[in-house]
């Protein structure tokens, strides 16, 4: 038996109240900090299971790099200022420069948490640049700008989790993990009563049945896979995407996570 509850006078304008301006707050815009990184050579850390050393930069390859840097200032200040936390701990983000044999585009990577996070960039990262994709139906446009700030998303949520703490997503004691966890499970329930896979749904790339993720506010079928690529997705959208329109609870989120 589903049970509802119903907030009636002084104290259901109070809450309403408080919704609209937390959603109303007229946000100047932030002053951001470049963000703090730097280029390795050749470093050998693990990786899918295999110690693996990462290959030499060349200047075309730092150049472009430079550039989706520069652009995420300038179109997310506050996405870049998040990526500065724990910059006295953790130091800059080292960007580091792979084969494309183990991803398609790269990879984020903590070894554990309070450790230096690393960028892990492949051949399909630089042979793809500034490569145009409908990948969400949202005119989301270059994808490989996509990948770098969705990929930026992620390395936000590993500097800004202490030590000992779960990531922000995945912790349903937070309102935006257990946001994030009731919204993948309304769109899982959707998905297996028409019949498909939710597991294989998440895992593919063409439009069809986008619209299950449409109605409930979220950007792609990707954004389904984990929490942490939900909120690495619906951020990244806000961001890239003019079209997209995410629901309420997907702005408490966007807003929850860039100012904490």
């Amino acid at each position: 038996m589903t049970m509802q509850r119903t907030i009636v006078g002084p104290r259901a304008g109070a809450i309403c109240i408080a919704v609209i301006a937390f959603l109303a707050v007229a946000i100047a815009p932030a002053r951001s900090e470049p963000v703090k990184y730097d280029f390795v050579d050749a470093l050998t850390i693990e990786l899918e299971g295999a110690e693996t050393t990462t290959g030499t930069w060349s200047d075309e390859e730092r150049s472009m790099v430079d550039r989706y840097f520069a652009q995420l200032e300038k179109i997310a200040p506050r996405l870049t200022n998040k990526l500065n936390t724990g910059m006295s701990k953790l130091g800059p983000v080292h960007v580091l420069r792979a084969n494309s044999q183990y991803w398609s585009v790269g990879y984020v990577r903590q070894v554990e948490r309070g450790t230096p996070t690393y960028l892990i960039l492949s051949d399909n990262f630089f042979k793809a640049y500034d490569q145009d994709a409908d990948e969400t139906g949202y005119d989301g446009g270059n994808y490989t700008f996509w990948f770098f700030v969705r990929e930026s998303v992620h390395l936000a949520e590993l500097r800004s989790a202490a030590v000992g703490e779960e990531l922000v997503a995945r912790n349903i004691s937070h309102p935006i993990g257990w946001t994030i966890a009731m919204k993948i499970a309304n769109a899982n329930k959707i998905i297996s009563e028409r019949g498909l896979d939710p597991k294989k749904y998440a895992f593919s790339f063409d439009r069809n049945d986008i619209d299950i993720v449409h109605r409930i506010g979220v950007p792609t079928k990707y954004a389904l896979r984990t929490p942490n690529e939900m909120l690495a997705e619906v951020i990244t959208a806000s961001v890239l995407a003019p079209n997209y329109k995410p629901a309420v609870d997907m702005k408490m989120i966007i807003e929850a996570f860039l100012r904490e």
